[in-house]
């Protein structure tokens, strides 16, 4: 993937936090690979017809994150070229901790988070030994069909990533075109005085600097990180290879003030790439991208509540493209994570 490279320096925690606070980017997903249709020759409700039969999920894969003890829903469908019918859905065996599915007649939207689903769905328990729902559906040609899946997560569960599928099963026989499902299981951190809560995962260590307590740094190595050729006191507390997210605060004294003025005020020093509208928790931000030697701070995407402009950063040292895109998936799926109490 052809994009710039994000490096930063996070020694001495008091300077980082006032000259680079965070960044925020709404939307993450991990890469994945694509969902290509699936191709089956399965008897089908038209047992003339011999053309193949294509079925794709909407969304796949389907990733969620959250924290022992909670619950959640998503919404996806399922599409088919043709009729077929006598299919059951079925968990893999590492989702059946967490997961069930069911066919839902009352919504198709996409990825969505679903508080009451519970009330229109039969989430069936009675599943066999490789975790199919006992009851049968079937695909109308070119009619998407909602399917529910619900995520309850024990309390004791350890915190870590968990990969598995949905797949679609036609007699006894598990069609080829199987939905990914990945939850992260992280752990969650609240300040009342901020105003705000965010999952993190066990990787990251959490940590506020004394001199701007009401920061928050998070990073991937003990040592603040820093690039060749920095100096920091004392030299060995450096890390060369890691990535790190800063979120911090700033007033917003201007309520009216358009916020590229607001910006430039704040950040004089940093050479404006791009700023683009954006959206997380429902609020509306900014995500901004830097040009130059302000590339260093890598993205930034910034959120006003209530006047203050909460700003969510992201840096890294030494990475590899595959390590940058791994670390950059965390950063967007701990955006996507945050809540405005």
């Amino acid at each position: 993937m052809n994009r710039s490279r994000f490096t930063w320096i996070v020694v001495g925690l008091a300077g980082v936090a006032a000259a680079v606070p965070g960044s925020l980017v709404l939307v993450a997903r991990s890469p994945m690979p694509s969902s290509a249709p699936l191709v089956s020759t399965h008897t089908t409700l038209e047992s003339h017809d011999e053309r193949p039969i294509n079925i794709t999920w909407s969304v796949n894969p389907l990733e969620v994150v959250l924290s022992p003890g909670e619950t959640a829903s998503r919404s996806v469908t399922l599409i088919s070229t043709r009729n077929i019918g006598g299919l059951r859905l079925c968990v893999s065996a590492t989702m059946r901790p967490f997961v069930q599915v069911a066919v839902s007649t009352t919504r198709e939207t996409d990825g969505g988070d679903d508080p009451h689903d519970d009330a229109e769905l039969d989430l069936d328990a009675d599943r066999n030994t490789q975790g199919c729902d006992s009851k049968e559906f079937e695909l109308k040609a070119g009619q998407p069909l909602s399917v529910v899946v619900a995520f309850s997560i024990p309390a004791s569960t350890a915190l870590g990533p968990y990969d598995g599928t949905i797949e679609i099963s036609h007699g006894n026989q598990a069609l080829q075109q199987a939905m990914r499902v990945v939850v992260n299981i992280w752990q969650q951190f609240t300040d009342a005085a901020l105003d705000i809560g965010f999952k993190y995962p066990p990787q990251l260590s959490l940590s506020r600097p004394d001199n701007s307590p009401s920061d928050v740094i998070l990073q991937s190595s003990a040592q603040p990180l820093c690039w060749s050729g920095a100096a920091p006191d004392p030299p060995e507390a450096c890390a060369t290879v890691g990535y790190a997210v800063v979120i911090s605060t700033r007033p917003i004294t201007v309520t009216s003030q358009p916020f590229a003025e607001w910006l430039a005020l704040n950040f004089p020093t940093l050479t404006v790439r791009d700023i683009r509208g954006s959206k997380s928790s429902g609020l509306p931000g900014f995500f901004v991208t830097f040009s130059g030697e302000a590339s260093a701070h890598g993205p930034m995407v910034f959120v006003p509540r209530l006047g203050t402009m909460f700003i969510f950063g992201y840096g890294s040292a030494g990475l590899s493209d595959a390590a940058e895109d791994s670390a950059l998936s965390v950063f967007f799926n701990l955006i996507t994570s945050t809540k405005f109490n």
